[in-house]
Order: C-alpha cells, then structure tokens, then sequence
C-alpha cells in the first residue's frame, strides 16, 4: 500500500469535497497515514466499522481530556453513565419530540417567511436546534441559550480555534447545570439527578455528562436541521422521513469519530501500535455502505432517534413554506462537524 500523509486541517477535507475522497480512496487505499499525530485516517466501510465495533482494540479513551466523566471514565463506569443516557434517551417520545419540533419549526418558518427569509442557520436551524436540547436534557430554554457561549467556545478550542474563551465561560455553564440538577424530574438531567440520588454518580459528573450531551447535540442537530432545510429548499421530494434520511446518507453531520489503538495489530494491512490515534472517517463509510451517519457499534449516537424525530418535525414544517436557495450555502470551518455557516434562502408561505 502506498504511504500517504493526510492533513486533517487541510480546507479541501473540511469542505468534505466528496470528489477529494473518492481521489483519496482510489489512489491510495482505505487506511491513510494521518499527522495528527502518527495516527491513521480509515475510509473503507468495513475498517470504519471494525474500529467501531471493537472497544476492545479500538478505545474512545483517546477523549479523556475533553470528557473524564464519560469517554474517559473506566469501563464499568463508562458503562453505567452510558446506560443512564441510553435509558433517558429511548424513553424520550419520538412521536411527541417530532410534533414539538414540528411545531417550534413552524414558528420559526413563519417568522423566517415574514421576513423574506435570509439566513436559515441562525434562524431557524439552531433556534431549533437549542429548543431540542432544552427537551432532551429536561431544561428550560432560556437556560440552554446562555449555555450555547460555552458550547461554540468548547467547539471552537477543540476544532482549531483559540479557545479564550472557554475558561470563562466553563464557570457560569457548570454553575447553570449544577443549579438545576438537584430539582430535575425530566430528560437527561433527571436521569443523571436519579444517578446522583442513588449514589451512582457524582454531582459533579453528572453536571459533566449533561454538559456533554449539550455540547454534542447542538452542532449535530443546527447540521442535520440546516441539511435538511436546503435539501427542502432544492426540491428533494418525498416523505419528511425520507428527505431527512437522503440527507443522513449524503451529508451526515459528524466526519470522523477518534479512537485509539490498545494492542499491537495492523488495520488494512498497515501496523498499529498502542497508543496509536485512528479517526473512523464516517463520510467516506457511509457513502460507500450507509449506515454510519450516527456511528456503529456499542458507541453509536444514543440520541439518533430524537434527532431523527427533530429534523422530521423540521421538514414537516418547511413543506408548509415555499423555500428556495438564495446562494451558496458556507460549509462550517470545522474539522469534525459537516454543517453549514450559512445557507442563504428565499422564504414564503405557500398558498
């Protein structure tokens, strides 16, 4: 196999230029040499999901900096902290979650359409976006929206930005949490406060743990949203459902997931060390097999569902507006997130 040094920073890979890595893949092979650091970028489908099958060989510790309390945590307590976000998460209603959205969308829609439209990430994907999280996490809206400084200054600091910021608002953001956690009856934060209660948890890492659920749901949803309005807005026909799942094949919103080598093996024929980084490259398996858009294995998206049943209440919506493309859309400056900085579109009601 040819040897090859991908530059994950590099703008061709963040814009997700599909052509870019089928170049990649045809000419050099599935599994690439990255420089972040010594660590190997895999594309084919049945490496992607080997790596992500296998905690055993392939661990998410590698986010232990970033998360302590979860992907960091050893593994009973990774297990029981999973198993509480699990539990939260499959007893949120699908039905009830897509007939909120669909309504908080509508709102958003018809203000959007008032105004001629504009811009639909700032005003109607997050919007949604954070009116989902309040939901999931069992929190009141005005609180997710003074989280959401945290959340872009976090997102900032570990996809390339400086990071100023983060300490500043790390404070007010784990002070927010911990304030509601004792009281919290609902959602993912009632489930962490019942782990708490019952001596399986920390306060403080259950605060942790919400706050990563807020810090992984936002992007991925504002994406998943804005992919969907402009796939409405191309004329992508069909139910909501399926217009939400041809966006999901296409243009999922997470490229890559991080995992780390725990044994000597080679992966496509290229040697592995411990210690090693691997970044499973979700695009690229999912194009070639679907499948993958919320990951695979025992680490997929334990929210896939509520943020199915968000983007179908989101698309429910957009079929009551006549939207049109207003220009290019601006991919998102992120190494991880495939998401939009801007989508520019035409909006009115239809007749």
């Amino acid at each position: 196999m040819s040897r090859f040094a991908v530059d994950l920073s590099s703008a061709a890979l963040r814009a997700e230029c599909p052509a870019h890595v089928a170049w990649l893949r045809e000419s050099v092979g599935p599994v690439l040499p990255s420089t972040r650091p010594d660590g190997l970028l895999v594309l084919s489908a049945e490496l992607v999901r080997e790596v992500l099958t296998d905690p055993a060989r392939y661990s998410s510790s590698i986010m232990a900096t970033a998360d302590p309390e979860l992907l960091g945590a050893d593994g009973a307590a990774h297990r029981a902290v999973r198993r509480t976000l699990v539990r939260a998460l499959r007893d949120a209603d699908a039905c009830a979650v897509r007939a909120a959205a669909t309504g908080r969308a509508d709102r958003l829609l018809g203000a959007f359409a008032r105004a001629g439209g504009g811009d639909a990430v700032p005003t109607v994907a997050r919007p949604l976006a954070v009116l989902a999280a309040a939901g999931v996490l069992g929190m009141p809206v005005p609180d997710v929206r003074r989280l959401t400084g945290w959340a872009a200054a976090a997102v900032g600091s570990a996809t390339g930005g400086d990071g100023a910021d983060v300490a500043a608002h790390s404070a007010a953001a784990t002070a927010t949490v911990a304030a509601r956690l004792p009281a919290a009856g609902r959602g993912v934060l009632g489930a962490l406060r019942a782990g708490v209660d019952a001596g399986e948890q920390t306060k403080e890492g259950a605060v942790a743990v919400a706050l990563l659920v807020l810090l992984a749901s936002l992007d991925t949803t504002t994406a998943l949203v804005a992919g969907c309005l402009r796939a409405v807005a191309a004329g992508a026909a069909g139910t909501p459902e399926g217009v939400v799942e041809g966006v999901l094949a296409a243009h999922p919103p997470v490229r890559f997931v991080r995992r780390v080598a725990t044994a000597p093996s080679t992966l496509g024929g290229v040697p592995l060390r411990p210690g090693q980084p691997v970044l499973a490259h979700l695009h690229s398996a999912n194009a070639e097999a679907g499948g993958f858009a919320f990951g695979a294995g025992p680490h997929a998206c334990p929210g896939a569902a509520v943020a199915r049943a968000v983007a179908v209440g989101a698309v429910t919506a957009a079929a009551r507006y006549a939207l049109r493309p207003a220009g290019e859309p601006v991919p998102q400056r992120s190494s991880q997130i495939a998401g939009w900085a801007a989508l520019p579109l035409h909006a009115g009601r239809r007749p």
